[in-house]
């Protein structure tokens, strides 16, 4: 009778072991599919805002657009519109509800950064969501990581000296200097925290810290960069060509009227020796990990 219990004892722990390592699979299987993530990229193009997935691309109507990001995990846009270079209006999309609200924030700066969308203006940093402040003293400007653990920054104002406000920090509070001069003030930190990005003015670099290790490539991004959990980070820099500049967001090539050098979108990453020209004209581009509901309100927004 004992060696029958023992018999039955053994076969009921292998059934829950067995079911335990399914469910486990199970779960690990939902997982590795929420982590899933695009190659899509955003960026504006003749104030129209640009989505390229490798399957398709979506373009809204000309919405004069000055600025945009969008969030993490796909769920709000904003973007900031109006006529040449004056201020325009800030909209907020809840882009799983499809309705629209307007923020008060007179700024071009708008980033996906620490998990949020967030405004910077003259040394305030502002969640574009909740409206509240977000600050990470003693850093006047800043990017982090999506859970905040990474934090990279600027200290001091336009006020204090070039060697004090152009330095890049890394760590909260500060502990080490990434740049020591970074005027453009293109930087950026992946969602995971494993890669930094920024623009080295004075060398005319574009570089990536990844684990304590620094690569470059040969050219220097403008504001604003974003880097993908993957390490691959994507900007605009001037090309060769000369473009018409009706405004920041409205230019075309062109060899006779040219006043200033064409924007192009470029694509770079750790490994690979010089950097790819993926949109000949465009600015202010962005990765999208999760498209689905912003391509869902361009097409809406156009129609």
């Amino acid at each position: 009778m004992l060696h029958l219990e023992r018999k039955v004892s053994l076969a009921t722990w292998l059934v829950v072991a067995v079911l335990v390592i399914s469910c486990q699979q199970r779960r690990q299987s939902r997982y590795e599919q929420q982590q899933e993530i695009s190659n899509c990229y955003s960026f504006i193009q003749g104030g129209r805002l640009v989505l390229q997935c490798p399957d398709a691309r979506t373009t809204t109507t000309d919405l004069n657009l000055q600025a945009f990001a969008v969030s993490a995990n796909g769920s709000y846009l904003a973007f900031m519109s109006g006529s040449g270079n004056d201020a325009g209006t800030t909209m907020l999309i809840d882009l799983r509800a499809q309705n629209a609200t307007t923020r008060s924030l007179n700024t071009r700066s708008l980033a996906s950064s620490c998990g949020k969308l967030i405004a910077s203006d003259a040394g305030m940093t502002t969640d574009v969501v909740s409206g509240r402040e977000l600050s990470k003293p003693p850093y006047t400007l800043f990017r982090c990581s999506s859970d905040e653990a990474v934090v990279v920054g600027y200290q001091g104002t336009w006020k204090d000296p070039l060697e004090v406000r152009l330095k890049l920090w890394r760590g909260l509070p500060p502990r080490s200097v990434i740049s020591s001069l970074t005027e453009f003030r293109a930087f950026d930190v992946s969602p995971n925290g494993k890669y930094i990005a920024y623009s080295d003015s004075g060398s005319h670099k574009t570089c990536i810290v990844f684990v304590e290790k620094l690569s470059c490539t040969n050219d220097a991004a403008l504001a604003p960069v974003s880097v993908s959990d993957s390490g691959e980070v994507i900007f605009s820099s001037h090309r060769d060509e000369g473009c018409f500049y009706k405004d920041p967001s409205h230019f075309e090539p062109s060899s006779i009227r040219s006043n200033d050098a064409c924007l192009g979108i470029y694509k770079w990453q750790i490994g690979i020796p010089e950097e790819q020209l993926l949109e000949p004209i465009g600015r202010d581009p962005q990765w999208v990990a999760h498209p689905d509901w912003l391509k869902a309100w361009m097409v809406k927004a156009t129609n």
